[in-house]
């Protein structure tokens, strides 16, 4: 369980909340404190737009960005995700 609890140094500016169920399954949050969502570039384009889709109905205000490795260097560029709905 500790490995879902670190992350590398260079993450420290994130103000990320992990939650974990130890029974499994779903935990359930209040939409409205989500302020954003990262989306992976290599996840499948129909997950992305079922993501955006269930959590936007909830919360018009999230914004959602997609990661990018960077082509240059070690690390991410976030850019704001273009939905195709």
């Amino acid at each position: 369980m500790d490995m879902f609890f670190i992350k590398h140094i260079s993450w420290k500016y994130e103000s990320e909340l992990r939650l974990m169920n130890e029974h499994g399954g779903l935990v359930k949050i209040d939409p409205e404190s989500v302020e954003e969502i990262y989306l992976g570039g290599k996840m499948a384009n129909d997950k992305k737009e079922l993501i955006f889709k269930l959590l936007h109905q909830q919360n018009s205000n999230v914004s959602f960005f997609e990661s990018q490795m960077k082509k240059s260097e070690f690390g991410f560029e976030h850019y704001p995700y273009q939905h195709h709905g």
